[in-house]
């Protein structure tokens, strides 16, 4: 079952550059807001908030991943290997996110998609 939401062709057009620019620097999540255009783009809105998404869990997981680091020894053999796996897995998420916006696409992220963070 797909329940990735379809946008008008025009909205997703005339926004891709802004949405580009989200997938490949997910901080700037918020420039829809700061153009005034996330109340009247709701491709817009779904691109900001996949991009707040994946800013939060790369930061989390990061965060994660250094305290298991902090354990001597064993935390420094898991925390670099799990880091290492971790790090791959953000790049090709990173990577889908600015080809999925690039296509024009609607796809989601895995796991984390379908979290809802901006309304």
């Amino acid at each position: 079952m797909n329940n990735t939401p379809n946008f008008d062709h025009q909205d997703v057009e005339e926004n891709k550059v802004v949405a580009i620019l989200m997938a490949i620097f997910p901080i700037l999540f918020f420039l829809p807001m700061a153009m005034g255009k996330s109340s009247t783009s709701p491709y817009l809105r779904y691109r900001a908030n996949q991009s707040l998404v994946f800013f939060i869990a790369a930061i989390l997981i990061n965060v994660v991943i250094n305290v298991i680091s902090l354990i001597p020894l064993l935390g420094w053999i898991a925390g670099g290997l799990i880091g290492f796996i971790v790090g791959l897995v953000e790049i090709i998420y990173w990577i889908y996110g600015i080809v999925t916006v690039a296509s024009g696409a609607n796809g989601k992220y895995f796991l984390i998609g379908e979290i809802e963070l901006l309304k």
